[in-house]
């Protein structure tokens, strides 16, 4: 399966130029204008359901695959073109308005999600989860579709690089699913792209669901939960035989703190190794010094403590 954003066509395809017919295509070009358009591919054994085209002037596509055991999941390729001399204010407010409720509307319905596509949102900062933007920016509304549907954003490196410009991670792929990806790899542009190429990999078999309660003949349930503010810290999660006589099977999880967080070791440099302390020759020290007449004319804590640091030193 693939998808394309910015395929800047104006018509079909024509007939048996994918893939020397091996696949299945939709297009949403578009109208009225140069450039942008989304493609969706998939191979000709994928059975994929339903398809939906964004309305007006949303450039989207979703299907809906069904796989070998009747369950469905949905794909959704978008593009969220950049504000450039083409667009009317309010034309480019509208669209981006209309993007919005198209997205929140596939959240809202649930099922199993993964979104990709160019969402043109270089604003957000994904690791601190926050937009440099305004209240009403594009940025902001994208963040919060995001966490009021609690989605994840996966892509962690820049995606676009051209000539002397900064580069940008524009290109995103949110899930509905925590854990479903399994990997993803960012390759070498496509012909005269700036943009690099993502290959996703779901894992569906390895982080599907389970039921953790287990008692003699009553239905088995999920009562025992793990809860991050880290959408991807936890690294693996192990089911295990119940302790003793519980009927709850035993939760083993293991963190990749070295993978998912930065740590500060500068508080390992220049530590004092207080255990070699020759505290006799630091008393000796201290009783040469007359402290009455040392501290005579000082009368406050603050004074007498900096004599004593300036002694000691």
């Amino acid at each position: 399966m693939m998808g394309i954003v910015e395929t800047k066509l104006k018509g079909p395809l024509p007939p048996n130029s994918v893939g020397h017919d091996a696949y299945n295509y939709w297009i949403r070009n578009r109208e009225k204008k140069q450039g942008g358009g989304v493609m969706f591919l998939t191979k000709k054994d994928i059975n994929v359901k339903g398809v939906i085209y964004g309305k007006n002037t949303v450039e989207m596509i979703m299907i809906e695959v069904e796989d070998r055991d009747k369950k469905s999941r949905k794909f959704v390729i978008n593009y969220v073109p950049p504000k450039t001399a083409s667009w009317e204010e309010s034309e480019y407010k509208s669209m981006l308005e209309d993007t919005k409720i198209a997205l929140t509307k596939i959240m809202e319905d649930g099922g199993r999600i993964v979104m990709m596509g160019d969402f043109n949102c270089k604003e957000i900062c994904w690791e601190e989860m926050t937009v440099k933007s305004g209240d009403d920016s594009w940025g902001n509304a994208l963040l919060e579709m995001i966490t009021d549907h609690s989605m994840t954003q996966w892509i962690q490196e820049n995606t676009r690089y051209r000539n002397e410009e900064e580069p940008s991670r524009l290109d995103l792929i949110i899930t509905s699913e925590p854990r479903i990806v399994d990997k993803i790899e960012y390759k070498t542009p496509i012909g005269k792209s700036d943009q690099i190429l993502i290959e996703l990999e779901l894992n569906e078999e390895k982080y599907m669901k389970r039921n953790e309660q287990y008692r003699n003949e009553e239905e088995p349930s999920r009562l025992d939960l793990i809860i991050t503010s880290e959408p991807r810290i936890v690294d693996k999660i192990e089911y295990k035989t119940p302790i003793g006589k519980s009927d709850h099977i035993l939760i083993e999880l293991e963190l990749n703190e070295e993978k998912y967080m930065k740590r500060n070791e500068q508080y390992r440099k220049g530590r004092m190794m207080y255990e070699k302390t020759n505290f006799d020759k630091i008393r000796e020290f201290f009783q040469q010094e007359n402290w009455e007449e040392i501290y005579k004319e000082e009368t406050s804590v603050e004074e007498k403590w900096n004599i004593l640091t300036k002694i000691y030193k």
